[in-house]
């Protein structure tokens, strides 16, 4: 991939197609679904960019993040980061974009905690405690595991939520979460990307435990009188078939068809560039635009194989 230079009069048309087509690549061909960019349930079907996928971005630009970090006292020992990105280019330090994000210790993974204080119970787990576990824990008894063994345990919060007593534990991971975001922004406008990513939500997904605790038990476990049988392989689900685009057989075919209408042999990756283009300039998905660039060179090629008319 070439670099993209900036001039003091803008970027040219060509080079808005290069950077969009260049971000297109990385993510179908470095960047891993789930793990550079996730669709988020309920947020529409456009990904979201991940703290990872940001960085990668960074990378493919030659871009350097440059952090400033604001720290409020919100009082009760709380605090705020608010964090401003800038977004430049190594070597020149030219500016890219600026990006915004904060984090408090008053969002409610941080500041509160389940209160779910228990102690073990003696006696062995009834036989019938998963069939029962939801009269069980009305009742205040459920399954714990305490020091890697299964016990039948008397449950003493209530089920709500009490305050952080170990606030200052959280600094760091408020500041991170801080960091996170303002780089998915500011990385999201250098590269005007939003049209593709999404600002970073991954924390509307994440499972608080703190909060909505679960009683775990092991799903195939057999119970026995006073312990539990050792946990049996669990047979999971095929993972679902990643999201469509252009396969390799596809690009090789293309590429053949466009030597048989021009003469000019082309790589596969030359073949998916056209594809990109197209797609940028019809709109479409690059699935669509394959299947259309396919169907146009063939019909070139038929009409070029025509007989002549008397």
């Amino acid at each position: 991939m070439s670099e993209i230079v900036v001039s003091n009069h803008g970027r040219s048309i060509g080079e808005v197609v290069q950077m969009t087509l260049h971000v297109q690549q990385v993510m179908q061909e470095v960047m891993v679904k789930d793990t550079h960019y996730g669709k988020i349930p309920g947020c529409g079907d456009k990904p979201a960019l991940l703290k990872p996928g940001a960085e990668k971005l960074c990378v493919l630009f030659r871009l350097a993040a440059v952090p400033n970090v604001e720290i409020v006292d919100l009082g009760d020992g709380h605090r705020e980061y608010r964090v401003r990105t800038e977004i430049r280019q190594i070597g020149t330090d030219h500016l890219w974009g600026v990006g915004v994000g904060s984090c408090s210790t008053k969002e409610s993974k941080y500041r509160w905690r389940a209160d779910d204080k228990f102690e073990v119970v003696d006696g062995p787990i009834p036989r019938d405690a998963k069939d029962r576990k939801a009269e069980y824990r009305k009742q205040g008894f459920g399954m714990r595991k305490v020091d890697g063994d299964w016990k039948w345990v008397k449950f003493s919060g209530d089920g709500g939520r009490v305050e952080n007593p170990d606030i200052a534990d959280t600094f760091n991971t408020v500041l991170k979460m801080a960091k996170k975001r303002s780089l998915v922004d500011a990385v999201l406008t250098a590269t005007a990307a939003s049209d593709l990513f999404t600002q970073d939500i991954e924390e509307l997904v994440e499972a608080d435990a703190r909060l909505t605790p679960a009683r775990p038990e092991p799903v195939d476990a057999e119970i026995v009188e006073g312990s539990y049988a050792d946990t049996k392989p669990v047979s999971k689900a095929a993972p679902a078939d990643p999201e469509p685009k252009p396969d390799e057989w596809a690009m090789q075919e293309l590429a053949g068809l466009l030597l048989e209408l021009d003469g000019k042999n082309r790589t596969s990756k030359e073949a998916r560039e056209i594809v990109m283009k197209k797609a940028l300039v019809w709109k479409c998905s690059t699935i669509d635009a394959t299947l259309r660039c396919r169907d146009e060179i063939q019909k070139k090629i038929a009409e070029r194989k025509e007989p002549a008319n008397a």
